[in-house]
C-alpha cells in the first residue's frame, strides 16, 4: 500500500494498491500483517515474534492464533538511534546491519521501478544524522533523499515511543484480533499461509510486497496501534481478497459499468475496514500531520453519486446505443470526484449500521450482494434525510436508496455476469 493515506481517484487491488497506500484521502496510504507457526512467549528483544496461543476471555483454554510479525528492521535502526543519542557514531556494521537488513530489501523491492539498493538507504541514514555525526562533506540533494530523512528523523526522535507501542506487538497482544479480522474478510485459500507483518522505519505508509505487510513506524506513532491495525486488515483485503481490475475508464458499454461497481463495492469496503471517517495522524507528523478526513464531505460526494446514477442509468439501459457510446462517462465522473471510495464507503457504513457487519462481510462477498445490501439498509435511513453532518446522525444518514428503474437495471446486469 503506498502512504497511509489514500490517492484521489482510482484505487485498484493488487493493481494499484498492491505496492502502497499512503494514508487518507487525497494523499496515499498503509498496512500489515501474518504467517506461520507460533511458539509464543518472545522476548522484546527477538528480530521476530512468531505468536503463540493467546487467552480467550472467560476460557481456560488458551486460543491458537498464527502471526508473524518482524521487528529486525526496526530493531537495526533504533540501534542507530541509541548509540547516536549516546553521542557516538555507529560503526559501519551497525548501519549496514539496517541498510541490508532482508526486510528493509524487500520495502525497496516493493518501490520498483524505482531502483533502491543498500548504498542508498545508507545515504539515507548519513543524510539522517549528518548534524550527529558531524558530517560536512555536501552531498548531491534529491527528494528521495530528503524524503526518507525526513521520515527516517521522525522514527528517530519517538524512538522510545514507538518501542512501546511496539511491545504489545512482540508480547502477541493483538495477534488474535488482527488474525480474526484477516480471516473474517478474506477467504481461506487467499490468505497466503507465510503472511508476515513487518515494522521498519520507511516512507509514510504502509506497503505490500511479497506476502507482507511493510508498516512505517512513523506511521504506527502519529496514528496509533488500534488505527494502524485497521489500515493493515485494509490493505490485506485490498491485496487478496480482490482481484485485478483494468481501467474502466479505458473501458466503453457494460463493461464500463460492471467495472464502476465492481471498484465502488472494493474501495467500500476497504474503506470501511480503515474506518476512514476516524482516522486522525498526529499533527507533529510532517506528511501525515497535515492529513484532514471531513465524514461530511464524504456523504456529500456519495450523495451526489447517487443522483447521477439514478439519472444516468435508466437511459444507458433503454438504448443499447447509449450505453454503448455514453457508459464511461460513469467511471470519468466517479474518478474526477473520488466517488469511487466515497460511496463505496458510504454504502458499506451504511449497511454495517443497520444490517450489521455480519450481513456487511458476506454481502461484500458478491458486487450484487453489496449493492443489494446497500439497497436494503439505505431505506432504513431516516425521512427526511438530515443533511450530512447534522447533529444526532451519522455522516452516512443522509444517503438514500438508488431509484427501482436505476437500481434493477444495475442488479440486473451484475446478476446476468455472475457478480
Amino acid at each position: 500500500m503506498r502512504m497511509i493515506i489514500h490517492e484521489r481517484g482510482l484505487h485498484n487491488a493488487r493493481r494499484l494498491i498492491r505496492t502502497g497506500w499512503p494514508v487518507l484521502a487525497g494523499l496515499a496510504v498503509l498496512a500489515g500483517l501474518l504467517a506461520a507457526g507460533c511458539n509464543g512467549g518472545d522476548s522484546p528483544d527477538q528480530g521476530t515474534a512468531d505468536s503463540a496461543s493467546r487467552q480467550t476471555p472467560g476460557s481456560a483454554t488458551p486460543r491458537h492464533c498464527p502471526l508473524t510479525i518482524d521487528f529486525s528492521a526496526w530493531d537495526a535502526f533504533a540501534v542507530i538511534g541509541r548509540e547516536t543519542a549516546a553521542g557516538k557514531r555507529p560503526s559501519d556494521g551497525q548501519v549496514a546491519a539496517f541498510s541490508e537488513n532482508p526486510v528493509v530489501a524487500l520495502w525497496g523491492r516493493s518501490m520498483a521501478p524505482v531502483d533502491v539498493q543498500p548504498l542508498h538507504v545508507a545515504n539515507w541514514i548519513e543524510e539522517t544524522f549528518k548534524d550527529e555525526w558531524q558530517i560536512n562533506e555536501i552531498q548531491k540533494s534529491n527528494s528521495n533523499r530528503r524524503t526518507m530523512a525526513r521520515t527516517y528523523r521522525y522514527s528517530y526522535e519517538h524512538l522510545e515511543e514507538i518501542d512501546g507501542l511496539l511491545a504489545p506487538f512482540r508480547a502477541g497482544t493483538h495477534d488474535c484480533r488482527i488474525r480474526d479480522a484477516l480471516e473474517r474478510w478474506i477467504d481461506p485459500d487467499r490468505l497466503p499461509a507465510d503472511f508476515v507483518l513487518a515494522f521498519l522505519p520507511a516512507k509514510p505508509e504502509v506497503r505490500s510486497g511479497e506476502n507482507t505487510l511493510l508498516i512505517d513506524t512513523g506511521v504506527l506513532h502519529a496514528g496509533g496501534a488500534d488505527q494502524t491495525i485497521g489500515q493493515a486488515v485494509a490493505l490485506a483485503y485490498r491485496t487478496f481478497q480482490l482481484d485485478v481490475l483494468e481501467n474502466p475508464n479505458a473501458m466503453e458499454g457494460e463493461d464500463a459499468l460492471i467495472t464502476t461497481a465492481t471498484l465502488v463495492r472494493n474501495e467500500g469496503v476497504a474503506a470501511y475496514l480503515e474506518k476512514r471517517a476516524e482516522t486522525y495522524f498526529a499533527r507533529e507528523h510532517p506528511t501525515l500531520g497535515k492529513v484532514r478526513i471531513i465524514p461530511e464531505s464524504i456523504a456529500k460526494t456519495a450523495n451526489m453519486a447517487v443522483v447521477y446514477a439514478d439519472s444516468a442509468l435508466p437511459a444507458l439501459f433503454a438504448d443499447p446505443g447509449v450505453m454503448a457510446r455514453q457508459a464511461n462517462d460513469m467511471p470519468h465522473r466517479f474518478t474526477a470526484s473520488g466517488a469511487f471510495d466515497k460511496l463505496g464507503y458510504a454504502m458499506a457504513a451504511t449497511i454495517a449500521d443497520h444490517l450489521g457487519e455480519d450481513r456487511l462481510v458476506t454481502a461484500s462477498r458478491t458486487v450484487t450482494g453489496f449493492w443489494s445490501a446497500y439497497q436494503e439498509a439505505a431505506a432504513l435511513n431516516p425521512v427526511p434525510a438530515p443533511l450530512p453532518g447534522d447533529l444526532g446522525h451519522p455522516w452516512y444518514a443522509s444517503l438514500r436508496p438508488l431509484a427501482p428503474e436505476a437500481f434493477t437495471a444495475l442488479a440486473g446486469l451484475l446478476e446476468r455476469r455472475g457478480l
